[in-house]
């Protein structure tokens, strides 16, 4: 890890990293990704995943819109699940002994100064929960500092979420999903083949050497005058 930041806005623990990819979906190994994560307060007390509302709202894959079992997202399995819930551990560790900051003061300082020595090749926004939560503000300084981006939200339909199309793609479910985000100005990133939406291009069905990872792609920003994206495994 190159940077960890961390700091609380209400109930929500917030983490920013810094660090070596060791995701070839998101980035080759030698290459420096930023991603964000979103907690709630009860989810690192009680050191879980399942409290999720808060960060996850009404998204159909969460625990809580599916009476506190999985809805099959993929945060809640495999490896990326062990490493969420050590995350948690990690938290509550600091957030015990008073080490995590309520605010934002200082955080761009140091996302700057990191960025100033070392190239962040892609910024990943929500690697778990929902990336509204971040401060529009953040957001914006975050992007000329990094080179692609990537975030989805399932609370695009809210009228205060307007101000992310620019960043984010709406995490969409059919057409008639898509249809309706892009009346909100929202390009869409759907959980099944669409009509006009064109596959992922890291998307598990493509043939291992045609894969493109995030960072080269680029084609998830939600602003980018470019076709809707479908993945047909969430």
């Amino acid at each position: 890890m190159l940077k960890q930041i961390n700091f609380r806005l209400g109930d929500v623990i917030h983490c920013i990293d810094i660090k070596i990819s060791q995701t070839p979906k998101l980035a080759d190994k030698a290459e420096i990704i930023l991603q964000t994560y979103h907690f709630s307060i009860n989810q690192i007390e009680n050191e879980s995943l399942k409290d999720d509302i808060k960060v996850c709202f009404d998204c159909k894959f969460s625990y809580n819109m599916n009476g506190g079992k999985s809805g099959g997202c993929y945060t809640h399995e495999g490896m990326l699940a062990w490493g969420l819930k050590g995350k948690l551990k990690s938290l509550k560790r600091r957030l015990d002994k008073g080490l995590i900051p309520e605010g934002t003061n200082g955080v761009m300082e140091q996302i700057t100064k990191t960025a100033q020595k070392v190239k962040i090749s892609f910024a990943r926004f929500g690697t778990y929960g929902e990336p509204t939560l971040l401060p529009i503000e953040l957001v914006e300084q975050i992007r000329p500092l990094v080179g692609k981006v990537s975030g989805y939200t399932h609370q695009w339909h809210k009228p205060e979420n307007k101000k992310f199309a620019k960043y984010f793609m709406a995490s969409t479910h059919n057409i008639f999903d898509v249809k309706l985000a892009e009346g909100l100005g929202f390009r869409s990133y759907n959980a099944s083949q669409v009509e006009g939406a064109i596959l992922c291009p890291s998307a598990p069905t493509i043939a291992k050497e045609k894969q493109v990872s995030c960072a080269k792609c680029g084609l998830c920003e939600g602003g980018k005058k470019a076709k809707n994206i479908y993945n047909v495994i969430h």
